[in-house]
């Protein structure tokens, strides 16, 4: 099947069709054409590509609670049936709390003082991190040449002795 008719069969885009080949959900088999290789790919793994994706994956908003569960809720065990409820509650917000601070940016992915510092070479943000003085102030220093600094491409460079020689000089 071309990839169209695959995203035809499978009633999704051809774009989706190459996401579903980049997951690895399916295969994909280039035959050489008249101009370049063409993607074919196979009916009996689209079948079961299909299958899979209207598969109901949610369950039900009430289910259906036996006798004695029922018994146990509404009878003398009430405050079991509740502590139940309150460790079910307290494992997904654990698992809200868990995700949400995945999901944030950690301060291990921005390089620390100690690593700045240990560094011979320096941007000018790097700089300002290490010093504490403003971009508007370093580039003054710059073009008055009381800081020695390279312009390599766009950026700055500043050798961290030539920093530490301005900030003693302050």
């Amino acid at each position: 099947m071309t990839k169209e008719e695959a995203a035809k069969f499978l009633g999704c885009s051809p774009r989706q069709i190459e996401r579903y080949v980049a997951e690895n959900r399916i295969g994909v088999v280039m035959v050489k054409g008249k101009t370049r290789p063409t993607p074919t790919y196979d009916e009996a793994e689209l079948a079961r590509l299909k299958a899979e994706l209207h598969r109901p994956t949610h369950r039900p908003a009430v289910e259906r609670v036996g006798e004695a569960s029922r018994e146990m809720a509404t009878g003398a065990d009430n405050g079991l049936a509740l502590l139940s409820q309150a460790s079910q509650l307290e494992g997904f917000t654990r698992f809200i709390v868990e995700t949400m601070k995945a999901a944030q940016p950690s301060a291990a992915q921005a390089p620390s003082i100690a690593d700045i510092a240990a560094k011979p070479l320096l941007t000018l943000a790097e700089a300002q991190l290490l010093t504490g003085l403003s971009r508007d102030v370093l580039r003054g220093a710059i073009s008055s040449g009381a800081l020695d600094a390279k312009q390599i491409g766009r950026a700055w460079r500043i050798k961290r002795a030539a920093l530490d020689a301005y900030i003693g000089g302050l």
